[in-house]
Order: C-alpha cells, then sequence, then structure tokens
C-alpha cells in the first residue's frame, strides 16, 4: 500500500508549490488592506481624511505622539476661517477634516480599490491626504524635517474606476522640508499649508459637481482650483510632482470649459424665456477668464 502512495507524494508536493505564490498573493493582500480602518466622516457637507503617516524614529519617537501631532494639525486645519474655496449647491457648506486614527494607507495607494473609492465617494470625501515623514540629523544637534505627502482626489479616482476620461493622476504628491535645521521638528508648521490643500480641494469639488451637473457651481470651483494650482505648480521644483500639478491644472480647466458648454446648451423651459447665467456669454476657449480667485 504505501509503494503504490509513494509516487504521489511528490506530485502532492509540486501541486503545493503551484498553490504557494497564490496562497501568498492573497494573504499580503489582506495585510495590505488591513491598514485602511474605517474612519466615518461627518452627516452633511464635505470632507478630507487625515490619514495617518509613516515615520522615522528621527520624526517621532513613538505612535504616541505621531497621534498627538495629527490631532494638533486636523484641529489647525479644521478650525481654520479661510472657507472661501468651499461651495455646494447647500448654504454655507462645511469642509470638514477629520483626523482618521488608525488609517494608514500604503505610499502606492494600492488600498484603495473600487469598493473602497465608492464608499468614499458616495459620503462626499473629496480627498485622503497621508505620507511619511522624517527629521534627519542636520548637524550641531539639530534636525531637517520633510515630509513626502499624498494627496487621493476622490472623484477623479472614482471616475477612472469607470473608464471615464481622466488623464491626471488621482493621487498626487507633495515634498515638504525645513528651510533650516531646528532644534525639534514642527511638522504642523511644516504641513498645515491650507492655501496647498484648498488647490485640491477645489479641484476634486469642482469636478465632483460637474459630474452631478450642477455646472454653475463646479465652474467657480475649478476656476477658483486652476489659479491656486498654477501658484502651487510655480513652488514646486521641476520634476514628475511639478508636472503632474500642471496636467491636473489642465484638466481643471478642460472641466470648466465643459460646464460653460453644459450651460449654453440648456435649453430654456417650455413656453419660457432663456435662463439667464454668468456663463451664458464665457467664452469656453477661456472659461476662467471672468472668475476671479476667492
Amino acid at each position: 500500500m504505501n509503494a503504490m502512495l509513494s509516487p504521489r507524494r511528490p506530485r502532492a508536493r509540486r501541486a503545493l508549490l503551484t498553490l504557494l505564490p497564490a496562497l501568498l498573493a492573497a494573504t499580503a493582500a489582506t495585510a495590505v488592506h488591513a491598514g485602511l480602518v474605517a474612519c466615518n466622516p461627518p452627516s452633511g457637507g464635505f470632507t478630507v481624511f487625515l490619514s495617518e503617516p509613516e515615520f522615522t524614529r528621527a520624526a517621532f519617537t513613538n505612535n504616541e505622539d505621531m497621534r498627538d501631532f495629527m490631532k494638533r494639525l486636523t484641529k489647525q486645519l479644521d478650525d481654520g476661517q479661510d472657507r472661501r474655496w468651499a461651495h455646494s449647491p447647500n448654504p454655507n457648506p462645511e469642509v470638514r477634516y477629520v483626523n482618521c486614527v488608525g488609517r494608514a494607507p500604503l505610499p502606492t495607494g494600492q488600498d484603495f480599490i473600487g469598493p473602497v473609492v465608492d464608499t468614499m465617494y458616495g459620503r462626499r470625501v473629496l480627498l485622503e491626504i497621508w505620507g511619511q515623514l522624517d527629521a534627519p540629523d542636520g548637524g550641531g544637534g539639530l534636525r531637517m524635517p520633510s515630509a513626502e505627502m499624498r494627496v487621493l482626489l476622490v472623484p477623479m479616482k472614482y471616475a477612472a474606476n469607470r473608464n471615464e476620461t481622466v488623464p491626471v493622476a488621482a493621487m498626487q504628491r507633495l515634498d515638504y522640508a525645513a528651510p533650516a535645521p531646528v532644534p525639534r521638528p514642527d511638522f504642523v508648521n511644516l504641513l498645515a499649508r491650507p492655501r496647498d490643500i484648498e488647490a485640491f480641494v477645489n479641484a476634486a469639488l469642482g469636478f465632483k459637481l460637474l459630474r452631478e451637473r450642477s455646472h454653475e457651481l463646479a465652474h467657480r470651483n475649478l476656476c477658483y482650483a486652476s489659479a491656486q494650482l498654477q501658484q502651487l505648480e510655480k513652488r514646486q521644483p521641476a520634476g514628475r510632482v511639478r508636472d503632474d500639478i500642471a496636467a491636473l491644472r489642465g484638466f481643471v480647466l478642460a472641466s470648466a470649459a465643459k460646464a460653460v458648454v453644459a450651460v449654453q446648451k440648456t435649453p430654456p423651459p417650455a413656453g419660457g424665456p432663456p435662463v439667464l447665467s454668468r456663463l451664458t456669454l464665457q467664452d469656453p476657449a477661456d472659461p476662467c477668464a471672468q472668475e476671479v480667485e476667492p
């Protein structure tokens, strides 16, 4: 009996070796998505998720220090009074920043699979921001804080997942570095740059409103985003980051032109006069010529 079974053992081993890569891949995928814990946006308005960054021991001693920083960063951004860029169909809308404790996307963004993005889009999440923080030795006992941040534009990712034409990177990157060595890293001061974030918020919000056919408000936010992205682009060194921002600005302007065309093609109500709009006489070839940044 043993003699009859022994020839099958090599085949069993070969079968197991064949299955092993698939088993390892499944295990790896589970580990990846385990880091993207749920984060609940407040009801009403729009939301920006601030997720936990990766960090070196030079940046923070432990998770508690990092989470204290995240609380302070969220509060500073959320308490900001400059909400000129937040326009929606509701009066006085809110754009809230949410500290997503324990949520740590991978630098590649591969956590954001279709169902995850669908849920975020449906719950009016505009952006998710995360990254990597370090504070290498700057000499003389000083540190040089630096940050490599990722920004996921949720509406763009959602549309791309549906094979809509979105010829830009839905995940943008920003690099920050302190201008000089400091005794103690202050990452809140390094990263609390509302004008940079506003550019992406306006772009995401305007595109979402365009998809929802709220053309007037979409156009306004897209034009605000174009002006802010132009300034952000100028502050970046030559390279991939700057090129991605430039491409996003081009897409934003093209989207603003679509909003203008949609308004101009809207037929008047049956038996009524044409609907007057500030976009009626706007030239789609220069869609933001008459828009003033907030």
